[in-house]
C-alpha cells in the first residue's frame, strides 16, 4: 500500500509505503512448517525550503520473524528455532544551488540493523539434542546468537560548472565518512550441545539402550 502528496503546497510533500509479507513452506515429513513474517515500509519527506535549497528525509525499516527456519523431517518441535531479523535507516539529504555554476549535495544515513537466532521456546538454559545413530534433533534448539550491524554515514559533494577555459568542464570534489560496528554473540543453549550415541525412537519418546553423552563447549564471540 502506498500514498503520497502534498503537506503543504509548493513546499513541503509526503510519501509512504507499507507491506506486510507472510510465506510458509513445509518439506515433506517435517514435523512444522518454515514461515516467513516480515513487514516492509518507508516514510520520505520533502522540503522546498528556498527555490535554491530542497531537504529530504526518509525513514525505512523491514523487521522480519523466521520461526522453524530448521524444518525437516529430522527435526522435533521442542528442537524449533526462531530467527528475527531487520533494520532501521535514517536518511536525511541537502540539494543546494549555490551559484549559476556550483551546486552542493550532502546527505547523513544511521543504520541499525540486528540479527538473534535461538530457540522459538526461549529456553536458553536447556541443551540441544541430536541422536547420533537416527540424525533427530530434539529436546531443544542447539544454538543462539545474537547480533547488531550499524552503520553511520556522511557524504558531502560539490559540482562546478566552468566555461571559461578552453570549452565547457564539470569538476567535481567530495568527502565521505563512514563508521561500520558489529557485535555478536553466539553460544549453546544450556551450555553444551549433545550428541547421543543410541537410537531415538519418536513413536515410544525412548532411546533403545543407554545412550552415552558428549557435551559440546560453549563459545561466545564479540
Amino acid at each position: 500500500a502506498t500514498l503520497g502528496g502534498p503537506i503543504m503546497r509548493d513546499k513541503v510533500w509526503f510519501f509512504v509505503s507499507g507491506e506486510y509479507i507472510d510465506n510458509k513452506a513445509q518439506p515433506d515429513g517435517a514435523f512444522f512448517p518454515w514461515n516467513y513474517k516480515g513487514t516492509n515500509y518507508i516514510g520520505k519527506a520533502t522540503w522546498q525550503m528556498t527555490d535554491s535549497h530542497r531537504g529530504v528525509f526518509k525513514y525505512s525499516a523491514d523487521p522480519a520473524e523466521i520461526p522453524g527456519g530448521n524444518t525437516s523431517r529430522f527435526v522435533f518441535p521442542d528442537a524449533k528455532s526462531l530467527q528475527e531479523q531487520g533494520g532501521d535507516v535514517w536518511q536525511a539529504e541537502l540539494n543546494s544551488v549555490l551559484s549559476e555554476s556550483l551546486l552542493l549535495n550532502a546527505q547523513v544515513g544511521i543504520v541499525r540493523g540486528y540479527l538473534d537466532a535461538g530457540p522459538e521456546n526461549g529456553d536458553l538454559n536447556r541443551s540441544g539434542h541430536t541422536d547420533f545413530d537416527t540424525l533427530y534433533d530434539y529436546n531443544n534448539y542447539f544454538n543462539a546468537q545474537f547480533s547488531d550491524r550499524d552503520r553511520d554515514e556522511i557524504r558531502v559533494n560539490s559540482t562546478w560548472f566552468v566555461d571559461q577555459f578552453a570549452g565547457s568542464h564539470e569538476f567535481k570534489a567530495g568527502i565521505e565518512y563512514s563508521d561500520l560496528f558489529t557485535s555478536s554473540a553466539n553460544f549453546y543453549p544450556g551450555d553444551a550441545y549433545i550428541i547421543d550415541i543410541n537410537s531415538y525412537d519418536p513413536e515410544t519418546d525412548r532411546f533403545s539402550e543407554p545412550g552415552v553423552d558428549f557435551n559440546d563447549y560453549n563459545g561466545d564471540g564479540y
